[in-house]
């Protein structure tokens, strides 16, 4: 279930969007590993995740524009399978219960057809986990990143040069 909305305000210059969602899921299937190494899947129960989304985009003049958007959430397990113990209270492997990103950008002419823009991003994922089990050793995520960007184009063609992971973070990632 999701229900939200969107807005432009102030002519435009500001848009705004928000939702709200519940999913449940039933039987949830996971594919593990056996001691041996060979492959199995499983069902490890039933499963929620309930949250809130936003995003928006700020355009204060035809030069810059600044957005931001995030997600909070509750993925969690329900009711474990008797097949496939784990625990409820973790979370689900891989879902980070809070995302964040910031986006600034500053585009202008360089002559008649010529655009040039420069951008700087930054983004935060929240702490998960790789397993079920929620071990210390497959903890992954809480790290952010950053990217900048400078582009020039033209009609159909553009260049671009970006030094990504600018402070050089280093996470298990899926």
């Amino acid at each position: 279930y999701e229900v939200g909305g969107e807005a432009a305000l102030f002519d435009g210059a500001l848009t705004v969007r928000a939702a709200v969602f519940q999913a449940n899921w039933r039987n949830v299937q996971t594919d593990q590993f056996r001691a041996s190494g060979l492959p199995v899947t499983l069902n490890i129960g039933d499963g929620s995740n309930r949250g809130v989304e936003f995003e928006g985009a700020w355009k204060p003049d035809r030069h810059w524009r600044i957005g931001v958007s995030g997600l909070i959430d509750g993925p969690e397990l329900t009711r474990t399978s008797a097949a496939f113990p784990a625990q409820v209270d973790i979370g689900l492997p891989g879902v980070a219960k809070q995302t964040a990103s910031l986006d600034v950008s500053y585009g202008w002419s360089l002559s008649h057809d010529l655009h040039a823009e420069v951008s700087a991003q930054a983004s935060y994922v929240g702490r998960s986990f790789l397993t079920f089990d929620g071990g210390a050793a497959t903890a992954m995520g809480d790290y952010g990143q950053g990217r900048i960007a400078a582009l020039v184009s033209r009609g159909s063609w553009q260049a671009q040069a970006y030094v990504a992971n600018v402070t050089d973070e280093e996470g298990n990632t899926f």
